[in-house]
């Protein structure tokens, strides 16, 4: 715990965030090693203006993810068997038309291989994958990663959030929007559990925090299983494939800066603006 929040002191000076919630989840068993969040309160003393911090940020604060959700988008394509990672698409410089609405990218590129829709996090790669499937199957396969669901972390609160029905990601634009974490809202806790499949061989697992309660007695008393149980969200082919995806990603793409000597690091990157009255901002959120 105090190595996480040394890292989230230093994250929040590195980045000039307002505040930052961070998680550190064992992905084989989904036992939560550290949550912590730099707005701290002291538990003897809450004064008044701590009192927003007593909620739990990784299970209460629900936002719309962005670029995270591009590699569960990509995936969900490919356990379908209708893209491979070599294959080249088209992202036609960066720009793609929905009737009155513009999709961009932040680089520009004519085409770019599937691997590299996801190391650039090109928009409007990822908008031309999610079109090869229909939203029925784009839907389930949010279900299936955990969104708009409870995660099943064992504390009595938790947020879960939204994605948009199955008929509405028949829309291209809605779809579109989807796949790159938009038009949905989802919490830290959903996102540790949605991840934990791609270090698994393609079983989600359910974040835990409690082992046991312990009395006075010493006498310990077990919690009970899980209330949502581990899930396989995909093939293991395809877990693995995304494994290395996101290795990539941080080798040479959107994550470069979470190299670290010695580890073995893979993920994604993602920033979206928060809406505020019922339009963007510009201020954002990052993952």
């Amino acid at each position: 715990q105090r190595r996480v929040e040394k890292v989230l002191d230093y994250m929040k000076i590195f980045v000039d965030a307002r505040e930052i919630v961070a998680g550190v989840m064992d992905n084989k068993s989904g036992k939560i090693v550290a949550l912590a969040s730099s707005e701290r309160f002291d538990p003897n003393r809450i004064t008044q203006d701590k009192i927003e911090a007593l909620n739990p940020k990784f299970t209460e604060y629900l936002y719309e993810p962005g670029s995270v959700i591009k590699p569960l988008s990509f995936a969900i394509v490919m356990d379908r068997g209708k893209v491979t990672p070599q294959e080249i698409i088209p992202t036609d410089n960066g720009k793609l038309r929905i009737g009155r609405y513009l999709i961009t990218d932040d680089d520009k590129f004519p085409s770019l291989s599937a691997t590299d829709v996801l190391v650039h996090s090109s928009n409007v790669g990822i908008s031309k994958l999610v079109w090869r499937i229909s939203g029925r199957e784009l839907y389930d396969g949010f279900r299936r990663f955990g969104l708009g669901e409870s995660s099943g972390i064992d504390l009595t609160r938790e947020l879960v959030g939204t994605i948009k029905k199955a008929f509405m990601l028949r829309h291209p634009l809605h779809s579109a929007n989807s796949a790159y974490g938009y038009g949905m809202h989802a919490t830290l806790a959903q996102l540790l559990k949605a991840y934990s499949a791609f270090n698994n061989d393609g079983v989600a697992q359910t974040p835990q925090i409690l082992d046991y309660f312990k009395d006075a007695q010493k006498e310990e008393y077990y919690t009970l299983p899980p209330t949502k149980p581990n899930r396989r969200v995909m093939s293991k082919d395809t877990a693995r494939k995304m494994n290395t995806i996101l290795q990539k990603i941080v080798q040479g793409g959107t994550g470069k800066k979470a190299q670290y000597e010695g580890l073995i690091i893979g993920g994604k990157t993602g920033t979206s603006h928060i809406a505020t009255g019922g339009s963007y901002t510009k201020r954002y959120n990052s993952t």
